[in-house]
């Protein structure tokens, strides 16, 4: 199926009843949920201008849902209905230009997607970190015992500690260096969990060191979590 025309995007995007307020950003929890999670079609738009940025992550949005659907039981008018009632528009916080997050919820689109018998989901791999590396700090122990984004949320949650405003990013922290970094794919699967330091930092499941690991992990698919203990 094509992708949006011009004309049926700005028809799609008008019929948003709600702004945007400069004000209310989304929160870095949710953000985390949606992307992480295969709950949600999603895309990130960025400008300068506020109705720009929406307008193409509504439409980055509504091809990524067309586009996903291999046998469609409704035409695209019907589909465009249902984005246009169940999709979400927020604002995402950042310095500078405006930036939008567009998503809607999978269970919400009403497409039938149907895949051959044959086919089979990809198994989930996960990382080789049964055995993570000794640490005397009983939250780090925690931590790295975990296996997913939930169970890295929770114990975030349970211990107080201080996460950062944004994915990908150390804002909000005064000291980077003594950050602790959780790295998951887009499964939501913790892959590496990086002790504090700063062009180099040893991950704490597999001992290795990993240099600049923002630049090692800037890559699709990988999100990294910066935290950081109260006392700190």
């Amino acid at each position: 199926m094509k992708k949006l025309s011009f004309i049926q995007i700005i028809t799609l995007l008008t019929a948003f009843p709600y702004c945007l307020s400069a004000q209310n950003f989304l929160s870095t929890e949710r953000e985390i949920e949606i992307k992480m999670s295969e709950k949600y079609y999603w895309d990130v738009c960025s400008d300068f201008r506020e109705e720009s940025a929406k307008q193409c992550a509504l439409k980055s949005l509504s091809d990524r849902v067309i586009g996903d659907a291999v046998n469609k039981t409704r035409n695209l008018e019907e589909i465009l209905k249902t984005i246009e009632i169940n999709a979400r528009l927020d604002r995402i916080e950042q310095k500078g230009m405006v930036e939008i997050i567009a998503w809607i919820a999978k269970d919400s689109v009403s497409v039938t997607i149907e895949k051959p018998i044959t086919q089979k989901p990809a198994p989930v791999q996960t990382p080789p970190h049964e055995q993570p590396v000794a640490s005397d700090n009983p939250v780090l122990q925690e931590l790295t015992a975990c296996k997913t984004y939930e169970e890295v949320r929770m114990i975030v949650t349970k211990r107080g500690l201080v996460s950062g405003s944004k994915i990908n990013s150390y804002e909000g922290f005064i000291n980077p260096e003594r950050c602790i970094i959780a790295v998951f794919n887009e499964e939501g699967v913790l892959v590496a969990f990086l002790g504090t330091g700063s062009s180099f930092r040893t991950d704490l499941l597999t001992g290795k060191t990993v240099q600049n690991p923002e630049q090692f992990y800037k890559r699709e698919g990988y999100y990294l979590w910066y935290m950081q203990q109260k006392n700190n």
